[in-house]
């Protein structure tokens, strides 16, 4: 996409950008609710972001390294 872009310098017009755009400009921390239900609950995107980090703590399980790369680290380490 972006080499035929790069002809007309316009991502706008494109599919790929309207498909995708409101994955970078609408974020899920902004509370839309009406401010009636914000006030009755009391919470707000503080309390979503700190949910979602305890919950990636919790349950994130990371992929093991390649023994290669493992290798290295250890041999970096033990010239430091």
């Amino acid at each position: 996409m972006i080499a035929s872009v790069k002809q007309t310098g316009n991502y706008l017009a494109q599919k790929h950008t309207r498909k995708h755009g409101r994955e970078l400009w609408v974020t899920k921390y902004m509370d839309r609710r009406p401010y009636e239900t914000w006030q009755n609950k009391g919470d707000g995107a503080r309390d979503w972001a700190r949910a979602n980090v305890q919950n990636i703590l919790a349950t994130h399980q990371p992929e093991a390294l390649e023994n290669k790369l493992v290798f290295e680290l250890e041999k970096i380490i033990r010239s430091a």
